[in-house]
């Protein structure tokens, strides 16, 4: 059997404010860059960089990618910190960069640094993502019941099928709708509540996540694809005006399809009880 090695990991959440003098401070933080008058260190080291959707990946890792693709102390680079101050450095041979991107395709400059990293796409109607929801909330429908599952016919169970079976097809109507930024991963959903005899608390939970994250996500993503233009990150539409009557009409309809096939069919309680679900 092969054997692992121990490793530092640094975890860093990307927004739009985050700068590449940012990302310098954290790879010298972190011991990844290391001043060219100093040795290189053994330790390893992984860098994670999550929603890396939210930036501009050119503007942020550009002046990154030929240090990192060759690393060591015969290749310094100049990197300028958040103070202003620009000193030389090199990327140590034990570091190593990974990164999360909820993005279905790059455009424009980020395509340069596309050819730079191995990518691994990890879609939501494959494994390993497409079970993940199912053994999360599995474990979490043991956990309430002390190890032991309940039968089918349980009113968790039914809640916690109706949940799974919300977001496949939430995801599958997206997709025939050609709104593929507005796809949504389980995270979302890993923090349905599993309450035995109060399944109602799942239905209001699922209404806050409808309203608050799901209707809004797809009328930013239809919005983005109706404009000329496509907005470099989700999150800012490339028209700033109000939309048209016609986009509304495209929105709305968009979202009463989707409520209708992926969230109130197959849902365990009376229609009366989920009027807090809206478009």
């Amino acid at each position: 059997m092969a054997a692992g090695f121990c490793c530092e990991i640094v975890k860093v959440k990307i927004d739009a404010d985050f700068s590449k003098e940012q990302l310098a401070e954290l790879f010298i933080n972190s011991a990844c860059l290391i001043p060219v008058k100093q040795p290189s260190v053994s330790n390893r080291i992984i860098v994670i960089l999550e929603d890396l959707e939210k930036a501009s990946l050119s503007e942020l890792l550009g002046e990154f990618l030929q240090p990192l693709e060759n690393r060591g102390s015969d290749n310094p680079c100049t990197v300028k910190k958040v103070n202003g101050v620009s000193e030389a450095y090199y990327f140590h041979e034990n570091c190593f960069l990974l990164g999360t991107i909820a993005k279905s395709r790059l455009q424009g400059s980020d395509l340069m640094v596309q050819q730079h990293f191995l990518w691994v796409q990890l879609r939501w109607d494959g494994e390993p993502i497409h079970g993940l929801l199912q053994r999360f909330l599995r474990r979490k429908v043991l956990s309430k019941f002390r190890g032991m599952m309940p039968p089918p016919c349980d009113p968790v169970c039914k809640i916690v099928e109706w949940i799974l079976v919300v977001w496949h097809q939430l995801n599958s109507c997206l997709s025939r709708l050609g709104a593929h930024e507005a796809l949504v991963g389980p995270k979302h959903f890993m923090s349905c509540p599993v309450v035995p005899g109060h399944s109602h608390a799942t239905v209001k939970w699922m209404s806050k996540l409808w309203n608050a994250i799901i209707a809004p996500r797809v009328q930013e993503a239809i919005l983005s694809r109706a404009s000329l233009k496509r907005p470099s990150t989700l999150g800012q539409l490339a028209v700033k005006k109000s939309p048209s009557q016609g986009q509304q009409a495209v929105v709305k309809a968009a979202l009463s399809i989707l409520l209708n096939k992926a969230v109130l069919h197959g849902c365990p309680l009376p229609r009366a009880d989920t009027g807090s679900v809206h478009c």
